[in-house]
Formats: structure tokens, sequence, C-alpha cells
């Protein structure tokens, strides 16, 4: 059958002879499916950039082969398409992205985000150990992120490849420039986030690049609150799990370490959450595992449940990695025996058949971008992103989710000598503002419009579940629930859970496991109010029950909307009653096919994800309807306009900074500032908030905006450090941004170094430092940077971390950006 290219869409070669397989790459050519929302191979962007075929589709893009026109080179091409909020009809000429009416707040706040992927990766373009970014443009009304290519595979295929695991030395080789390149992206204020084998890169050439930075952030926090990361059990760390959850480079040394860990052993380290309750981490050699003292010691350390028990920075792991008593190349190693010797990063690496084809196409066209939300891996969602977005309350997005991982499932089971199934969860986060212990020792609150007390809240239970799964009914043995539903009308059915927070702050969710009549499940607790709430005045808004994680009993009754039932409806049985998903997934794990299928909420980032198990019927089922309740009364203007206590421990400073650490900023002269400051200190001076930051900050929460007088801009982290949602005014500023675009008057900060001074002036201040960043120049700025995770060296006082980020101007020196930011846990006294 003659084809319909004249081009294989997958390696871009011409077919000159109509050939239904490519024989060049060996690509199905005509069993390639065009997929209507996405872009028609050979279209070309930029008058350069030819688009070939779809690698894969996640939750918030597109990604594509290509080939640069000009150089004559594969590239990856990353396109923004949400597309639960956007919409293309590629069976037309149409190729603009067309945002939907109800979310297009939500689809630019999205785009900027996309933006930030490619600005953070163009600052690191040098590096070997990460992927490179070669351009970004908009077109279509939507962004574009050009990538380089990777001729390879993923870690997780090399391994398999090579017989599941790998000898030291390759290791510790493969790794070291991975280590290093992300000791400098951590010095410059960001973390990836996601790091597992999946996105690791492995090229033809044993040379090996980190990939996918979609989830990667400011430490200081320097984008929008809420961000989704994809949690690898086994591979995150527990503070990912949490809202509240600490977060800097230590959560990449744990997801690195357990990458090693898995490229020594074949096995993934026991899953973090499950490891707080009961430890059984094993160490490489009782494994049997030849494995240096140090290595070994180094895994230990870097694996730490606890984030302060871990390395804090990557400095301190490559020292006791690869400096004293170095390893030396071709030493394997006895259990228990130190290794001596240098590594020889230049030495082959041992690669037994770990590039041996077994499909032509995915080895010799295989994308260095990963798709977010398509893993090849086990599942594409074990979670439901949900976010909030509540007409009663201005403009505010609470991201929530339902965590699948981290039960104690085989309670009986010996885990040291079973593999934890290597699974992944979507998570949205925030960023670390508070103590990890939850806020619960704060005293709560139930003033009326103020918390969402259930008591006023008339819920009514259903009788029947409804042919609508909009309607988010569910039946669970006997009894049918709506969603979401009263804390204690759901608990009032019988069900306990293993741990329960007694309070959760304003606006926000918490998560566990429950159990009844031989079913566990995750269930999402949300606060809806503006104080902080005890648990019993909440909501419950979510279901997930997924018996790879957690005991089901195989004579449980679960039926969905539709007549859909756990264990007996098929994806045909699915479609019928549901129509066809908004996104679904073919993968296969350990021989075994499933299918995901995820129906999203139209209106609230609410929804359904199942999943369709090797046999063919329903085994996984998440919902979540995060939506304020119909009648729930939430009252903004109950927010207390007092004031919290700790705004009381402020000190103001009398004059200018006299010390390197004693965080006072100064401006035009006469106005002093020390961070962390109550935003009241600046607007007692003049200064007044942007009219667009929101009304309130949620409870344990912060905004980014900025503060202006007289047209001069300063942008601004303000932080809540309470449960209770609060006025901006109220807040505590933690961060301050100057750019001299925006900026004329003076400011200089702790150094004596200031906007408009050569930047020699900050080196000679922080240069001898032990903790002080790098400085590296490109061909439009340089940049500078000083971070420092020792709290108390930096001034203490709740003080997590200090971080300063300059720009300068590469012909004359003069610094025309500077950021100023401090990582705060909570506020103390001074």
């Amino acid at each position: 059958m003659q084809n319909r290219y004249d081009r294989c869409p997958n390696c871009m070669q011409a077919l000159p002879n109509g050939d239904d397989v490519c024989p060049y790459c060996g690509f199905g050519v005509n069993d390639y499916e065009e997929k209507s929302t996405c872009l028609k191979p050979f279209t070309v962007l930029q008058n350069k950039y030819m688009i070939g075929r779809v690698i894969g589709i996640g939750g918030f893009g597109i990604t594509y082969i290509g080939w640069d026109l000009n150089l004559q080179t594969y590239i990856a091409i990353k396109e923004y398409f949400p597309g639960s909020l956007a919409s293309r009809d590629t069976s037309t000429t149409v190729t603009q992205v067309l945002p939907n009416e109800s979310s297009k707040e939500v689809y630019e706040k999205g785009l900027k985000r996309y933006v930030e992927e490619a600005q953070n990766l163009s600052k690191f373009y040098q590096l070997q150990g990460i992927v490179s970014v070669k351009d970004f443009f908009y077109e279509n009304a939507t962004g574009y992120i050009v990538m380089e290519y990777i001729n390879g595979i993923n870690l997780k295929e090399y391994l398999n490849n090579a017989g599941g695991k790998l000898p030291e030395q390759t290791v510790l080789t493969l790794m070291k420039p991975v280590f290093e390149s992300l000791h400098t992206m951590h010095n410059s204020g960001l973390v990836h986030r996601d790091i597992s084998p999946d996105n690791i890169m492995v090229d033809k050439d044993n040379k090996i690049k980190l990939i996918d930075f979609g989830s990667a952030r400011g430490q200081s926090a320097e984008t929008d609150k809420t961000y989704t990361v994809i949690l690898k059990h086994g591979y995150a760390p527990a503070e990912q799990y949490y809202a509240k959850g600490n977060q800097g480079p230590w959560t990449d040394i744990y997801s690195l370490c357990a990458t090693m860990y898995k490229m020594l052993t074949g096995q993934i380290p026991p899953n973090s959450v499950e490891r707080m309750e009961q430890d059984e981490y094993v160490d490489p050699t009782k494994l049997g595992v030849a494995v240096s003292q140090r290595t070994e010691a180094v895994l230990r350390k870097g694996l730490a449940v606890k984030t302060s028990d871990r390395y804090q920075n990557i400095g301190q792991l490559l020292a006791d990695l690869y400096g004293a008593g170095p390893i030396q190349s071709g030493q394997s190693g006895q259990p228990g025996q130190p290794m001596l010797g240098m590594v020889n990063q230049s030495a082959p690496v041992a690669t037994p058949a770990a590039f041996a084809a077994t499909n032509p196409t995915q080895n010799s066209m295989h994308l260095s971008i990963q798709p977010q939300q398509n893993p090849s891996d086990k599942k594409k969602n074990m979670g439901l992103i949900i976010g909030i977005i509540s007409a009663a309350i201005v403009a505010l997005i609470v991201g929530l989710v339902l965590i699948l991982g981290g039960g104690d499932k085989d309670k009986d089971k010996d885990k040291k000598t079973e593999e934890p199934t290597e699974t992944t969860t979507e998570a949205t986060s925030q960023e670390p503002d508070t103590t990890e212990d939850g806020g619960n020792t704060t005293e709560t609150t139930t003033e009326a419009g103020g918390s969402t007390s259930t008591g006023s809240y008339a819920y009514e239970w259903p009788t029947e579940v409804s042919e609508n799964w909009l309607d988010y009914t569910i039946k669970i043995n006997d009894t049918i629930y709506k969603l979401p539903m009263p804390y204690a009308e759901f608990k009032s059915a019988g069900w306990e859970a293993d741990y329960l927070s007694t309070s959760i702050a304003a606006n926000t969710y918490d998560y566990t496991t429950f159990e009844l009549d031989g079913i566990e499940m995750q269930v999402l607790i949300v606060n809806y109010g503006l104080k902080e709430a005890p648990v019993e005045e909440c909501f419950v808004a979510g279901f997930s029950i997924d018996p790879e994680w957690y005991d089901v009993r195989s004579s449980s009754v679960i039926e969905l909307s539709g007549g859909i039932k756990w264990m007996t409806s098929t994806e045909a049985d699915i479609k019928a009653a549901f129509g066809a998903p908004d996104y679904t997934y073919d993968g296969e794990y350990d021989g075994e096919a499933y299918v995901t299928m995820d129906y999203a909420d139209d209106e609230i980032r609410s929804g359904m994800d199942l999943e369709i198990n090797s046999d063919g019927v329903l085994e996984c089922i998440s919902i979540a309807n995060v939506a304020v309740p119909e009648g729930l009364n939430v009252d903004a203007s109950q927010i207390d306009t007092a004031p919290p206590e700790i705004n009381s421990y402020y000190v103001a400073p009398t004059g200018p900074s006299t010390e390197l650490f004693d965080h006072i900023v100064t401006i035009n002269e006469n106005e002093y500032y020390k961070l962390p400051v109550p935003v009241s200190e600046f607007t007692a001076n003049g200064w007044t908030l942007d009219t667009a930051t929101p009304d309130y900050i949620s409870g344990n929460s912060y905004e980014l905006t900025y503060i202006e007088k007289n047209g001069e801009k300063l942008n601004v982290k303000i932080d809540n450090f309470t449960s209770d949602a609060i006025l901006p005014i109220n807040a505590y500023v933690t961060s301050i941004s100057v750019d001299t675009d925006y900026f004329a008057l003076p400011i200089s900060f702790p150094g004596g170094y200031s906007v408009g001074d050569h930047y020699d002036k900050f080196t000679e201040a922080f240069g001898d430092k032990e903790d002080y960043g790098f400085d590296d120049s490109y061909t439009s700025f340089i940049k500078l940077d000083y971070m420092c995770y020792d709290g108390d060296a930096v001034g203490g006082n709740g003080i997590g971390y200090l971080s300063i980020d300059i720009y300068a101007d590469p012909e004359t020196g003069a610094m025309n950006e500077i950021k100023y930011s401090l990582g705060m846990d909570s506020i103390e006294p001074q």
C-alpha cells in the first residue's frame, strides 16, 4: 500500500519509493496515527523547524521530534498545549491553540510557567550533565521550547538492557556529570524535583544528561505557589508528599541516591513515606552487591528519611563520594572493603548489551524530552491533580492532590527481599514556608464564616448512584457517597484512619489512608475556610482505590456512575457510560499491559482517573470533586484585620547594614528594612501593594507581587506564617528583587553592594565565604550567586537559607538585577 507521506515522520528522511516501513529507522509509516489536537507532521515553525511525529502527550504539552532545516540536525520540540484548558482542530487549516473561555487566566499562568522552564534550562546550556535548550518562541498563540536531540535511551531502559544493574565503577563514572551539573543548578537557586531513571538519558557515547525540567522550581519560590510534580515512589523523598514539605537541594540528593541505589542493586529503595513508620532500607552489600564502604555510607546518608540527616548540598556529597580515597578504575571491590585510586572519567563504561536494539524505532529516534504525564513506566497517573477555583473567593487557586502511594500495603511480607513497585504519583505541592509538623500546635478557631463549620451545612446522603459521573457519587460496599461531603458524615460510616492531622490550615488540604470492611483507600480532606479548622469541620473531597498499593478485599463491591463496577467493567463499558476520556495512555509494566483513562471536569479541574489492568477490567479508581459545596458559607469578610501576634516580634533597624548577615536593606538612604519584615513597615513609608495582589493569603502560603512608590517598583515575596488566612498587609516580606528597568532609587544590601555597582563589590563581600556559589559569563549577562543552607550561619531566627542572585552587564560589569531572599520556616522573636 502506498503510504501517505513522502518523508518518514520519525526520522524525517525522504521516502522516494513510498515505503510502508522507513528503511533508515524502521518506523512503520502507515501505522502512525495522527492526533486531531496535534500539529500535522512536516508543519514548519519559525520557517526553520520541521515537526515530525508526536513523541508524547502530557497534561500540559505535546512533544514532537523535529528537524532544524538550517542546521540540518535533529531536535526535540515541546509545545505548550494543556488539553483541559485549550483546544485545536487540525482537521481544518487551523494551527492556533485556542484557550477555553473560562480558562484563559489559568492558561496564561501555565504558559508563563512554560517560559520559565525554558529560561531555567537556558542558563545551563554549558553543563554536560543537563539537556540544552536551543531556542524558545511564540507561535500559534502558544509557546515552543526547542531542545537538543539526544540519540540514546533513558537510564531505565539502559539498566534493563544491561541486566538490571551496573558495577560500582560504571555507576560512579556515569553519575558524576549529573552530580556536578546539579550542584551548579542548585547554586543558582533551582531544584529539579523529579529525578529518576526515567528522566536521565544515556547517549551512544555512554554520556548521560538530566532531562525534563518541567517540575524545576526556585528554592526561594520565584514561581506561582502551586506547581505540579510527578512523585515516583521510591525516588521521591517524604517532603515531596506534603504541601508543607521543606524542599531544597536535599530533595534532589535523595532522588539521585535512590537512582544510584537502583543502578547498583537493581532494586528501588522502599517508599519514603513507609520508611517514616518502619524503615526497611537495606544496604547494597546486604543484598550481595559489591560496593565500597564509602559509597554505601554516602547512599545511606543521601537516602536519610529526615531532611536534616541528609547531605544539605551536593558539594558535600561529591567530597565524600569522589574525594578522599577515590575509587580506582577497574576495581570492583568487595562488600565492606574500601576502594582505592581515582575514577578515570575517560575510561569506557561497561555496557553489556545496554543499547541492544529490541525496537529500531525507539533506539534510533528516542528523544530527550519525556512527556511529563506519559512515563513509559508503571503508570501515567497514580494521582488525580485537583485545583480549586472557588467562585466564592476572589481568584483563589489552591492545588490539591490525591496521593496513591505510601501505604503499608503488605504488612506481613518481608520487604527486604521484595523490590518496591516503581510507580508514579502526580502531586501539586507548595513551597516550604512552614514547619513540617503541619502546624498542628496552632490554636484552632471556629468563628462563623472563618472556618467552614460543617455543622451549618446540610449534607444529604444519596440513595442511589447517579447516572452522571459529574455528580461524583460512588458506592463502596453497601454505602453510597457523594463528594465533597463533611468529614464527620464520612467518618460516621465507620472509616478508621491510620494517621490523621488534628487540624488543617486555611484553604488547604491533607490526605491519609482510611480502612473499612477490608478496603483501604487514600482520602483527600479539604478545609475550604479562611481559618485553620479541626479536621472534624473539614470536607472529604476525594477517594483513591488502588489494590497495587492498598489492601482491597476481592469480594468488595465498588460502583461508579453509569453502572461501572470495580474488577468487572471494561474499557468499552467505561466509554459507553462516560464517553471518550479526556486523556488515555496505553502502557506496559513487567510484561503486563494497562490503560489509563482520565476524565476531567471542565469547570473546576476535578475529575476521575481510571486504570484498566492486563485482564481488561477496571482495577484502580481515583475520583475527586474539590468544588466548594453549594450553600457552604465561606465569608472572606471574616478574615481578621489585626496583624498576627508574630508581627509584634519585628524590631525595626535604626540604621543601615553593619554586618554581612544582618539582612538590612537600605532604600533611598533613609529607609531601613530588616528581612523578614512585615509588609506594613513598607506601607507606613508610603509604599503600596500591587492592586492585583489577592485579597488575602491562605494559611501557610505566600504570594509573589510587587510594591510601588512614586513609580518605583520592587518585586517581593510575601509570606503567611500562620495557619489562618491573612490580609497581605499583615504578611512578611522574605524576598526583595530590584531591576534597574523598574527601579531608579538608591538601594543597598548587606555587604555594601548596590545596583549600578561593579559586580566586584559583591565578590569582595562573599568571595571568601565557603558557601559562595559561582559566577559565569554569558553573551548577554554575567550571573553571580550566593547560597547558604546553614540558617544559623546567616542569622538564625527561623531562617532556613539565604539566596542572592545577581545579573550584571558583561561590558561594564554593572549589576542591574539583585534578588535577596530568605527561606523561612517560621518567625521567631528577635
